[in-house]
């Protein structure tokens, strides 16, 4: 049998495989690298449409090490780019878009029992974080919490 999380419900007596990958075998139960689409280094991702609290994305970066340049937009409504690596943030960009959705961001937040937060313009960012061990992967937490969103986000391989 493939390594793989198998689930079986209690509803029904089908097997179900839980986000298995081939190519490297990761799984949702017990792999350090969290439940998200797999994006290479160097590749632009992007979302469009309803909230996303969060959107998850696994950044493959490889086993070089050195400097990471995180480059996002929030395309009006505010976005907010977190990036986490070994277990640790390295990079949260707060929310970044139109200002004058501060409100509507101030709100959505309260909805989900968190407290505002100030949303910083042009929605344009560029951040970095010094990659020092041989981990492969980074995850990429985008935080969205009003409908209509849009954003794009790349990030570099290690250099």
């Amino acid at each position: 049998m493939s390594p793989a999380v198998l689930i079986h419900s209690i509803q029904s007596p089908t097997l179900a495989l839980l986000n298995y990958d081939t190519t490297s075998a990761r799984n949702a139960c017990c792999g350090a690298v969290p439940v998200g689409p797999v994006v290479p280094c160097n590749t632009g991702t992007s979302f469009s449409g309803q909230e996303a609290f969060p959107d998850v994305q696994v950044i493959e970066l490889g086993a070089a090490t050195g400097v990471v340049t995180v480059t996002c937009e929030a395309y009006g409504v505010p976005d907010k780019f977190v990036v986490e690596f070994d277990g640790v943030e390295v990079i949260n960009t707060g929310y970044r878009g139109s200002v004058v959705r501060q409100g509507q961001l101030n709100t959505a937040l309260a909805a989900r029992g968190l407290p505002p937060e100030t949303i910083t313009s042009p929605g344009f960012v560029v951040a970095t974080f010094n990659k020092t061990t041989s981990t492969t992967t980074a995850t990429l937490k985008v935080f969205a919490p009003l409908s209509g969103t849009s954003w794009s986000c790349t990030v570099s391989c290690p250099v």
